[in-house]
């Protein structure tokens, strides 16, 4: 009876893909492109080619997820990122490249949430920039070099609440930015409840901003984070610096 329902199941999985021998199953996706199941979707490996017949992603699956090594390719063949997964999350350190083949990036994970070293690289190897988070939280300053070797001054604050949020209140804040910052939005959330809790944005004039908490607000945590996006004169880019204040 057990061979049976398996066989069964084998054959109602097979259906819904255009083609399955020897464990090997393939579809044409909606974009034109080719995914193969080597496997099943239970434990097996997936991939995807391009119409042109180039690979674009080798993923190992399991119970239908990214589990296991994940890599994404670039249509002349090189790798563009490679991770490990776990259970369909990012777990591991994920490695970018440039579409020539240098690394570009290096970004470690746990279980779906930055945990650890970012770091960006030049195309010669050099250290781009570095900062460490823990479970998504920037902690600290994001440090960015040039490529000889020298650190890119980056915004400098001084906060108000540096000793924590006691009470409701107004809070100021003023922001000193150092003379390559060319322009800077700066965005807070207070007190922090979630990762995915909306920043407000803090109006600031001549370098003087403020915030302002209500009891509604309170919590046991009573953090703020303070966040500003700006542009150097060496990348016109938006970056992101972070400090977080218990």
């Amino acid at each position: 009876m057990r061979h049976t329902i398996a066989i069964l199941a084998c054959a109602l999985l097979c259906i819904s893909f255009n083609a399955c021998d020897n464990g090997i199953s393939k579809q044409t996706l909606p974009d034109g492109s080719l995914e193969i199941i080597e496997g099943s979707l239970v434990k097996g490996v997936k991939k995807i080619y391009s119409r042109d017949g180039a690979l674009l992603s080798n993923i190992e699956i399991k119970d239908s997820m990214p589990n296991g090594m994940c890599v994404y390719y670039y249509s002349n063949g090189k790798a563009k990122s490679s991770v490990v997964a776990r259970m369909g999350k990012k777990d591991g350190v994920e490695t970018e490249y440039y579409i020539t083949g240098e690394k570009s990036k290096e970004v470690s994970f746990h279980m779906g949430k930055r945990n650890g070293k970012y770091r960006q690289y030049y195309r010669s190897g050099k250290l781009k920039s570095d900062q460490t988070y823990a479970m998504s939280k920037g902690l600290g300053d994001l440090k960015e070099y040039a490529e000889d070797g020298s650190i890119i001054p980056l915004a400098q604050m001084e906060v108000a609440v540096a000793n924590g949020i006691k009470s409701v209140g107004k809070y100021d804040i003023t922001v000193n930015m150092n003379p390559v910052i060319n322009t800077y939005r700066l965005y807070a959330k207070y007190p922090i409840v979630s990762d995915t809790q909306p920043y407000k944005k803090i109006r600031v004039i001549n370098g003087k901003g403020s915030i302002e908490i209500y009891r509604s607000q309170l919590t046991s945590k009573r953090e703020v984070e303070i966040v500003v996006f700006y542009k150097t004169k060496f990348d016109n880019e938006y970056k992101v610096s972070r400090i977080v204040t218990l």
